[in-house]
């Protein structure tokens, strides 16, 4: 998930933004950024609703296109692992969320 409800999420120069701070390190991400998606274009995510996007940006489907955003009741899980890469296998902390 990169952006809750009433965020503003924007991507420039394949940095993606969220309320105008750059959501920084992404190290799970191609070291080749993103360049070609959405200058000049933000979203403002609705209340109810989830801003997505995965890790392999350049060849997925994710809110910036066929998804859009994603209804919150329709979120059915949590990340609790990352597995990839090996190297870097850990157990995923809790977000605490306030609507």
């Amino acid at each position: 998930m990169i952006g809750f409800f009433g965020d503003i999420v924007e991507i420039r120069r394949g940095t993606v933004y969220v309320n105008g701070r750059a959501l920084r390190p992404e190290p799970y991400l191609s070291p080749i950024a993103d360049v070609s998606c959405c200058p000049g274009q933000s979203w403002t995510v609705p209340t109810g609703d989830l801003f997505v996007m995965g890790d392999n940006r350049t060849n997925s489907s994710d809110s910036r296109s066929s998804l859009g955003f994603i209804p919150i009741d329709k979120v059915v899980g949590r990340a609790f692992v990352i597995i990839w890469p090996p190297s870097r296998i850990h157990w995923v902390s809790t977000p605490k969320y306030s609507p």
